[in-house]
């Protein structure tokens, strides 16, 4: 949850303040990268990322999320471009065939060109089914209320540097950054700890 892509480890270190070694941290939370990079033989830093991609985005976030929405309707969905073939062609594929400065999946969009009843596919803007977590902190609603009293109640003060929190969250409400990802991430874990009595 902290480490997988909304806190810096600088974050964390402020956040956690009972977490003392840095180099410590930093090999915990990529160690499941480390062993992927280890496991394949592909040096350019894109395939790389679509390493990362494969193995620990997709499974435990993008497809998880799928399938809990597709059940939660009961649909039967399919995700044709995770076949294994496909992944291999892709990892295999030259770089200058999938991405460049101005546009990515280069060799998708220009296969989808050639046909005429599919021009809505490539000509129409990504938009992802996301949550305006961000927007909500910002708000005076329930969601920014309960982070006020986790802020003020700091149930877990041996856990968590809460003035850090109240740093972050005041920065979010005034626009200078955006850290909905991280408080929201915080929120969840603080919780967790809280219900489950853990003495961490």
């Amino acid at each position: 949850m902290l480490g997988g892509g909304a806190f810096q480890i600088d974050d964390i270190l402020e956040l956690m303040p009972s977490v003392k070694d840095k180099n410590i941290l930093e090999n915990y939370i990529f160690k499941k990268t480390h062993e992927i990079y280890n496991t394949y033989n592909y040096e350019t830093n894109l395939n790389k990322l679509g390493l990362e991609y494969f193995n620990l985005f997709l499974p435990e976030i993008i497809c998880a999320h799928t399938d809990k929405a597709n059940m939660m309707e009961s649909i039967e969905a399919r995700s044709p471009f995770l076949d294994n073939e496909m992944i291999e062609l892709a990892m295999e594929t030259p770089q200058k065939y999938k991405v460049n400065i101005f546009r990515g999946k280069i060799l998708l969009r220009d296969s989808l060109k050639k046909n005429r009843n599919l021009e809505f596919i490539y000509k129409k803007k990504k938009k992802g089914y996301t949550v305006p977590m961000s927007k909500y902190l910002c708000g005076n609603n329930d969601l920014s209320n309960l982070l006020k009293d986790k802020i003020s109640q700091r149930n877990n003060n041996d856990l968590f540097n809460y003035n850090f929190v109240k740093k972050i969250f005041e920065l979010h409400k005034s626009h200078k950054l955006n850290y909905g990802k991280e408080i929201w991430n915080f929120l969840m874990l603080d919780n967790w700890v809280s219900k489950n009595n853990l003495n961490l």
